[in-house]
Protein backbone atom coordinates (compact mmCIF):
# COMPACT_ATOMS: atom_id res chain seq x y z
CA UNK A 1 0.00 0.00 0.00
CA UNK A 2 1.31 3.46 -0.98
CA UNK A 3 1.14 6.62 0.99
CA UNK A 4 -0.74 9.19 -0.65
CA UNK A 5 1.40 11.98 -1.89
CA UNK A 6 -0.79 14.55 -0.36
CA UNK A 7 -0.50 12.59 3.07
CA UNK A 8 3.71 12.86 2.75
CA UNK A 9 3.38 16.28 1.63
CA UNK A 10 1.68 17.43 4.75
CA UNK A 11 4.38 15.25 7.09
CA UNK A 12 6.91 17.25 5.07
CA UNK A 13 5.10 20.59 6.11
CA UNK A 14 4.82 19.89 9.88
CA UNK A 15 8.24 18.65 10.03
CA UNK A 16 9.50 21.83 8.33
CA UNK A 17 7.41 23.89 10.79
CA UNK A 18 8.92 22.52 13.67
CA UNK A 19 12.09 23.05 12.79
CA UNK A 20 11.12 26.44 12.02
CA UNK A 21 9.59 27.21 15.24
CA UNK A 22 12.33 25.47 17.50
CA UNK A 23 15.11 26.84 15.93
CA UNK A 24 18.72 25.78 15.34
CA UNK A 25 20.78 26.19 18.62
CA UNK A 26 22.88 29.30 17.43
CA UNK A 27 18.84 31.02 16.78
CA UNK A 28 18.92 31.98 20.98
CA UNK A 29 16.80 35.29 21.87
CA UNK A 30 18.25 36.67 25.11
CA UNK A 31 17.17 40.17 25.94
CA UNK A 32 20.37 40.64 27.80
CA UNK A 33 23.04 37.86 27.42
CA UNK A 34 25.92 39.06 30.10
CA UNK A 35 22.95 39.31 32.74
CA UNK A 36 21.58 35.54 32.20
CA UNK A 37 25.33 34.71 32.30
CA UNK A 38 26.08 36.70 35.20
CA UNK A 39 22.84 35.25 37.11
CA UNK A 40 23.61 31.63 36.20
CA UNK A 41 27.39 32.12 37.70
CA UNK A 42 25.87 33.71 40.60
CA UNK A 43 23.99 30.46 41.44
CA UNK A 44 27.44 28.29 41.05
CA UNK A 45 29.18 30.73 43.15
CA UNK A 46 26.01 30.59 45.64
CA UNK A 47 26.01 26.67 45.64
CA UNK A 48 30.09 27.02 46.50
CA UNK A 49 28.98 28.70 49.03
CA UNK A 50 26.54 26.62 50.59
CA UNK A 51 26.40 23.19 48.90
CA UNK A 52 22.61 22.79 50.22
CA UNK A 53 21.72 25.87 47.40
CA UNK A 54 20.35 24.63 44.11
CA UNK A 55 20.02 21.12 44.79
CA UNK A 56 16.35 20.74 42.99
CA UNK A 57 14.96 22.26 39.58
CA UNK A 58 14.39 25.61 39.69
CA UNK A 59 11.32 26.33 38.34
CA UNK A 60 10.89 29.54 36.00
CA UNK A 61 8.77 31.48 38.47
CA UNK A 62 11.67 30.98 40.76
CA UNK A 63 14.87 31.65 38.65
CA UNK A 64 16.11 34.79 38.20
CA UNK A 65 14.39 36.97 36.06
CA UNK A 66 17.61 37.43 33.37
CA UNK A 67 17.03 33.28 32.97
CA UNK A 68 13.50 33.01 32.64
CA UNK A 69 14.16 32.64 28.36
CA UNK A 70 11.25 31.24 26.13
CA UNK A 71 10.47 27.74 26.59
CA UNK A 72 12.20 27.51 29.76
CA UNK A 73 11.24 24.19 31.37
CA UNK A 74 13.52 24.58 34.42
CA UNK A 75 17.11 25.68 35.80
CA UNK A 76 19.72 22.92 36.83
CA UNK A 77 22.77 23.44 39.16
CA UNK A 78 25.33 21.60 38.97
CA UNK A 79 28.94 21.62 40.42
CA UNK A 80 30.62 23.42 37.30
CA UNK A 81 27.72 24.60 34.58
CA UNK A 82 24.06 25.60 35.06
CA UNK A 83 22.01 23.92 32.38
CA UNK A 84 18.79 26.02 31.36
CA UNK A 85 16.53 23.81 30.20
CA UNK A 86 14.18 24.22 27.32
CA UNK A 87 12.71 20.60 26.57
CA UNK A 88 12.70 17.17 27.77
CA UNK A 89 12.45 13.50 26.46
CA UNK A 90 12.45 10.38 28.90
CA UNK A 91 15.67 10.28 27.87
CA UNK A 92 17.32 13.75 29.29
CA UNK A 93 16.84 17.48 28.66
CA UNK A 94 18.05 19.80 26.34
CA UNK A 95 19.13 23.39 26.40
CA UNK A 96 21.33 26.18 26.92
CA UNK A 97 24.28 25.96 28.89
CA UNK A 98 26.29 28.32 30.87
CA UNK A 99 30.21 26.71 32.40
CA UNK A 100 32.05 28.10 35.37
CA UNK A 101 34.61 30.79 34.55
CA UNK A 102 37.07 27.64 36.27
CA UNK A 103 35.60 24.72 34.78
CA UNK A 104 37.85 22.34 33.57
CA UNK A 105 35.57 19.41 31.80
CA UNK A 106 36.04 18.93 28.03
CA UNK A 107 32.95 19.07 26.26
CA UNK A 108 31.95 19.68 22.87
CA UNK A 109 28.58 21.98 23.83
CA UNK A 110 27.70 24.02 20.56
CA UNK A 111 28.85 27.49 20.20
CA UNK A 112 25.96 29.83 20.06
CA UNK A 113 26.38 33.66 19.09
CA UNK A 114 26.92 34.46 22.45
CA UNK A 115 30.08 33.63 23.65
CA UNK A 116 29.45 32.26 26.91
CA UNK A 117 26.41 30.63 26.09
CA UNK A 118 26.34 27.25 24.62
CA UNK A 119 23.63 24.61 23.44
CA UNK A 120 23.31 21.36 24.99
CA UNK A 121 21.41 18.09 24.93
CA UNK A 122 21.75 15.01 26.81
CA UNK A 123 20.81 11.44 26.52
CA UNK A 124 20.83 8.95 29.49
CA UNK A 125 20.96 6.00 27.27
CA UNK A 126 24.22 6.91 26.10
CA UNK A 127 27.30 6.81 27.77
CA UNK A 128 29.16 10.43 29.18
CA UNK A 129 31.25 12.11 26.71
CA UNK A 130 32.40 15.42 25.72
CA UNK A 131 28.86 15.84 23.39
CA UNK A 132 26.61 14.05 25.89
CA UNK A 133 27.63 15.59 29.50
CA UNK A 134 25.30 15.41 31.97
Amino acid sequence: MSVPRAVTLAGFVVLAGAVWYLGPASRVTLDDPDALVAAARGMLNEQRLDSLQHQEWIEPADAPPSLRISRLKYVQVHGNHVDIVTGRSPDGPWGYRVWAVDATTVHEDEPTEHPEVFWYSYSNDLPVSPTNYP
